[in-house]
């Protein structure tokens, strides 16, 4: 019995030193999005987000994307949407819920965007 064991812990302690579980594996790529790109590129649209203002347990679902859309005044928006940030919130009443509005611009616009206080997306 003990000559078992141990042929055992041998073959399961051994068993990678053939190599093939210590192979390097392919790092995986990310895909890109065909909009995203550099800030320099005229034609590359990113987006910019801002907190909706919403509160757990109110019934006001923060500002509307319209409303917001104004304070993008000069810089042209091609799309708009409200989207959770993903992030985890603390379950309270009053705190944020983590909504924001998100708008999709030319990436050249973003210097402009963010002194106007938005944040490039990145989630």
């Amino acid at each position: 019995m003990n000559k078992a064991l141990f042929a055992f812990a041998f073959l399961l302690l051994g068993a990678c030193a053939t190599g093939h579980c210590r192979k390097a594996t392919p790092t995986p790529t990310v895909p890109t999005d065909e909009k995203a790109g550099d800030e320099s590129d005229t034609k590359a649209h990113i987006f910019v987000a801002k907190p909706d203002g919403s509160l757990q347990c109110k019934k006001d679902k923060g500002v509307t994307l319209e409303k917001m859309k104004e304070d993008l005044k000069g810089i042209e928006v091609f799309s708009m949407e409200k989207k959770q940030d993903g992030l985890m919130h603390i379950q309270l009443c009053g705190s944020p819920t983590g909504m924001h509005n998100l708008f999709e611009i030319s990436a050249k616009d973003l210097s402009a965007a963010e002194k106007l206080k938005f944040k490039k997306w990145l989630y």
